[in-house]
């Protein structure tokens, strides 16, 4: 998905903002839900299945690498 010369920092932000998004917000939004929803967990459940929904199409829309020359290649 990235060209050769920025593989290495487009991979590491990829993993650096997905684990800040995940590791930060996830939990204050899960115990905001519990409290909003009076302990049910169906709320959970419909955050859950939006967060599988948008790496499901995420991984859907990427391209494949496969025989490109990623030394010149734009992200797309």
């Amino acid at each position: 998905m990235f060209g050769t010369n920025v593989r290495y920092t487009g991979v590491s932000f990829g993993y650096q903002f997905a684990s800040l998004i995940g590791a930060g917000f996830t939990p204050m939004i899960a115990a905001s839900l519990l409290v909003a929803f009076d302990g049910s967990s169906v709320p959970l459940s419909l955050l859950l299945a939006a967060t599988a929904g948008i790496t499901i199409l995420a991984a859907w829309t990427a391209s494949e690498t496969s025989g490109k020359n990623l030394e010149t290649s734009k992200m797309e």
